[in-house]
């Protein structure tokens, strides 16, 4: 193999102008001894202070990138291509779906992610779909450690959950920041169906002289949830457990600057008891599975029978949920009759 011999008090310079001349290699190691620096070349080019000679080098083998890189390489593309190529990393767990009958990959899909992924303590495998009015799906460990319990971090929070007792998505991630920089200092936030309480965690680090209630039904979700409170130190959350048709009629009729929704399978259901929450003039985010012209619809008919009226003043598709289905996001301004 050609290498570029060149002393190494010159060593950077002449690798900056290798690149930019686009003749490094990256196929070889840089080797170096007491006095020189031996940069891998795929032809001469004139620059001062560098001199060309050969030697004989095995080539670097190429690290795989991703998960599906390391089983082509390993296993080929035929069965590769059957696989699922994305997965959720949950803290150190990850969670990976896999068709039935491909149940004799798990050990490899395992061994894949491990390799990708040293970090990683736990994989577990989905079972089922989300099912239940707790939103939990059935999972297996296949590599690891026995436990579906881990600690998560994200935009500056710790959030503890197990993730086969309670809901938790890690692609909510972009959103619950954009909430967070909407809301205002002194706002009342009320976050209906709200897990183990990620969206208050990253309003709370960010706007911490709100006051935030989080209102869920899954009892095992709210343990959580109060154990991220104390984790966080964060003194502005309050954590219900409840049915939000119960709860927020006895307790937080027009109590809410801002309602945030994140139920996006039936949140529509739901969207008269968050009028009766809404101040006049209060914002709420609605989380949909469907198009905008169907949930804006759906918007001005509850807020004609709430004797109310709206601004939309923005919607966006929040990730794909499903082919030719997205979870979307509409933002509305609730305007209160009489008030």
């Amino acid at each position: 193999m050609l290498f570029a011999k060149v002393r190494k008090n010159i060593g950077e310079r002449v690798r900056k102008e290798l690149l930019h001349r686009e003749v490094l290699s990256a196929n070889y190691k840089v080797k170096t001894d007491n006095h020189f620096v031996y940069f891998p070349v795929t032809r001469k080019i004139n620059l001062h202070g560098v001199h060309y000679i050969t030697i004989v080098v095995e080539p670097q083998k190429k690290k795989p990138k991703s998960v599906v890189e390391y089983l082509e390489e390993k296993y080929g593309k035929t069965t590769t291509q059957q696989l699922t190529k994305s997965f959720d990393i949950v803290g150190d767990i990850a969670i990976v779906e896999l068709p039935e009958r491909l149940a004799h990959f798990d050990s490899k899909v395992a061994e894949a992610v491990i390799a990708i992924h040293p970090n990683i303590k736990v994989v577990a495998k989905k079972l089922g779909a989300m099912s239940g009015e707790f939103r939990v799906r059935p999972m297996k460990v296949i590599y690891g450690e026995n436990r579906t319990e881990t600690i998560h971090r994200e935009n500056d929070c710790l959030m503890k959950v197990d993730v086969a007792r309670a809901y938790f998505s890690v692609r909510l991630s972009t959103e619950r920041m954009r909430i967070a920089t909407l809301v205002r200092e002194g706002e009342n936030v009320l976050v209906m169906f709200s897990g183990v309480a990620p969206f208050a965690l990253v309003i709370a680090k960010r706007k911490p002289h709100t006051k935030i209630v989080c209102i869920e039904l899954n009892e095992v979700a709210v343990q959580y949830a109060n154990e991220n409170v104390k984790l966080n130190k964060f003194y502005n959350i309050e954590n219900i457990c409840g049915d939000v048709k119960d709860v927020i009629p006895e307790r937080f009729l027009n109590w809410a600057d801002r309602v945030v929704m994140p139920l996006p399978k039936t949140s529509n259901e739901f969207l008269d008891v968050a009028f009766k929450a809404a101040k006049n003039g209060a914002m709420i985010h609605l989380y949909h599975i469907g198009d905008f012209e169907n949930a804006e619809e759906l918007i001005h008919k509850v807020a004609k029978e709430n004797n109310a009226s709206v601004n939309i003043t923005g919607h966006h598709i929040v990730r794909p949920y499903a082919p030719r289905l997205d979870q979307i996001c509409v933002d509305f301004v609730v305007r209160k009759k009489n008030q």
